[in-house]
Formats: structure tokens, sequence, C-alpha cells
């Protein structure tokens, strides 16, 4: 039964709770809710899935499911729920996703608002999905871009109107949550592949101890890691990379043929790479496409400084050294110049502005600006 103790609601629209940047974001944004006077956060998860996060849906948020066997077979259900139930804004944040309620948006009722979070450019590599979004996106009622780098090039990709609306909002950072998951105990596998004789940290860059994240798939440049290290010719180096996808196995077999077993390990998906991060040495990002990579202020928010390659909003964020472009080399480079000579991460200025509760109360004003022009 949905709860109508709120007046405004704003519906959460999630397949389900897999372990991207995406979805962490949306969890995010659904504790940070929890407190507010005028919005009902409402969770809405249309497929049957089971979630990797799921364990993780903060206490007392409303969930409505409706256990769909595939995105698509859920959006008749999907279009129902929003047609009877009217919330004032429907959010989503992922690009198939966005895409569908883009389609479906005609059919809304007129009280109903939509706003839509731009996660990558990753999707736009094809056609149809650049298409779809395009059209997507022109139908919301906001578009939501995590850096101005980033909504300058996908307004000028997906050719949208200059008129039309669309805003800038970082990614949310919960740091106390990701601070006090960063406390708990790791892995005995990684402490053992770290060479750690404790739980605790153990920085020392005399056997430096890198660790990358994310989804194993052609856009998070796993290969160009792999490459950096290669070229790099250190074997004290130890390189954790967590994370699932695609491309396990292909990276798995590149590992091998580069001779680096012991000095590269994959862990697959991590509940909490936190614990990893406050151990490690230094982030590494070895992306080729990034709308923000919202895992670099996770690592800072641990202390752990970020060495990467040049992705969107990351110029002049403090705490973190870029290569000069997006190659194997470059990444070598400034892995080399970070291990020579470490930088700090410098959390508090750099992080200060994508504090959950200040992201929170700008999505707060863009929904009140929308129920207001509605009424």
């Amino acid at each position: 039964m949905v709860s109508t103790t709120r007046r405004n609601v704003v519906f959460f629209v999630l397949p389900a709770l897999h372990g991207g940047g995406a979805e962490r974001v949306t969890l995010a944004l659904l504790r940070a809710f929890q407190d507010s006077y005028d919005w009902h956060p409402i969770l809405v998860l249309t497929t049957n899935r089971k979630g990797l996060l799921d364990d993780q849906i903060p206490e007392n948020t409303e969930v409505i499911r409706l256990d769909a066997s595939s995105g698509r077979r859920a959006i008749p259900k999907l279009l129902k729920l929003i047609r009877s139930f009217e919330p004032d804004i429907v959010f989503a944040s992922l690009d198939h996703v966005n895409a569908t309620l883009g389609i479906i948006q005609p059919l809304f009722s007129s009280k109903t608002s939509l706003v839509l979070r731009a996660t990558s450019f990753r999707s736009l590599k094809s056609n149809l999905m650049r298409v779809l979004l395009s059209w997507s996106f022109r139908r919301a009622n906001m578009v939501v871009f995590q850096s101005e780098q980033m909504r300058l090039s996908m307004v000028r990709m997906l050719r949208l109107p200059k008129e039309h609306a669309n805003t800038v909002v970082p990614n949310p950072l919960d740091r106390s949550k990701i601070q006090s998951l960063a406390a708990t105990d790791l892995d005995p596998e990684a402490v053992e592949f770290w060479g750690l004789n404790q739980f605790e940290s153990c920085k020392r860059l005399s056997s430096p101890k890198l660790v990358a994240a994310g989804g194993v798939y052609w856009a998070k440049g796993f290969d160009l890691l792999v490459d950096a290290i290669r070229i790099l010719g250190r074997e004290d180096i130890r390189v954790a990379i967590l994370g699932q996808g695609e491309q396990e196995e292909e990276i798995r077999r590149k590992i091998e043929d580069a001779g680096l077993q012991n000095q590269i390990r994959m862990f697959g998906f991590q509940r909490n790479p936190y614990a990893w991060f406050a151990r490690a040495d230094g982030f590494v990002l070895s992306s080729r496409v990034e709308g923000f990579p919202n895992v670099v202020l996770e690592a800072l928010a641990c202390g752990c400084p970020v060495i990467g390659t040049p992705m969107p909003g990351l110029e002049g964020l403090q705490g973190c050294r870029l290569s000069s472009d997006i190659s194997a080399e470059a990444l070598s480079k400034v892995i080399g110049s970070f291990l020579s000579a470490p930088h700090s991460s410098e959390t508090e200025t750099s992080l200060a502005p994508f504090d959950v509760s200040a992201v929170q109360k700008h999505y707060e004003m863009i929904f009140n600006s929308l129920v207001s022009k509605g009424s």
C-alpha cells in the first residue's frame, strides 16, 4: 500500500539495485530524502532481479516492486503505476530507463514531471540509443548533468535545443556512511595479496598498494591499466581490481599474457570497496569514458589519493593527479610520477561541494520549481 503521508511524492525508478554508480547515487539520495519535510521518496524497482545492493536500501524506505521478468516487460506495469498514483516527480538515472520513460512520458498525468539524470557517454556509441536519449531528454521537464563539461558535450552530441531545461548537479557523497564502512575489516585475501600484517591501515610506498574499481567493460579501461603496469616495469607494485563485467576473462588473460599474475589480481564485485580504498596507497582511474566518476569521490573520502585519466569534472579537483591523455603510456607516466612523489587526498576542500545534504537540497529545489510551475 503506497503511503500518502507527504504532499509531494518522488519516484526513484531503477530496474534493480545492481552495483553500479547510478544505483549508489540513488541510494544516497534516498537516504538524504528521508529527512525531507516536503518530499516523500519512493523506490520503484521494475524487475524481479536480485540486486547486489538490496541490503543497502535505507531503513524505512517505501519500496514498490513491479516484479517484471525484464525491463521491457515492466513498461506496462510502470506506466499503470505512474498514471494511477500520479507522483509529482519521476526520477531516473540509467540510460535505458531514461529512454523508456521518455517514450511513455506523453501518457503521464499533467501533474507528473519527469527528471532524468544523464549518466555517461557509454550508451552514445549506439546510434539508436543516441536517438532515443535525445528524444527522451527533449521530453523531460529537466535533465541533470554531473559536470559542466559533461553538459556541454552531451547537449552538442544530442543536439538538444539551447533553451531546453537542463542543469548541473554534482554527484552526492555520503561521507559519514563511506567512512564508517571504510573502518571495517578488510578481506583476508586482500590482506595476503597486499602483504599486510593486520587490518589497520598500513600505507607504505616502498611496496605500493593500488586499487581500481568499476564495471569490467571497455569504457573502464582496465586493459589500459594492465598495459600501464607492464610499461612501468616495477615488480613491487600490487594492484587490486574490484568489479565484475563482460570483460573479466579478457582482462584475466591479458594479465597472464603480460606475466603480471603476482602483481595484478581481480577480486570481483565487492559489497564494501571502501575498506580497500582506505588501505590502498592510491586509487587508479583508467577510464576511457565517464559522465563523472563517483568512485573518485568515494576514494578521496577514504583518504586515498587518485591517479587517473582526464575525465569530466576531475580537472582541478584536489587529491587527483591526471594523465596527459587516455593511453596506457600516459597512465604509466602519471602512476610513476605519483609513486615518486605521492600527493595527499586533501578531502575537506575537494569534497565539500559533493556533500550529500547539499546535493539533496539542490534536487529538492529542482523538484519544488517543477511542482510550482505545474500548480
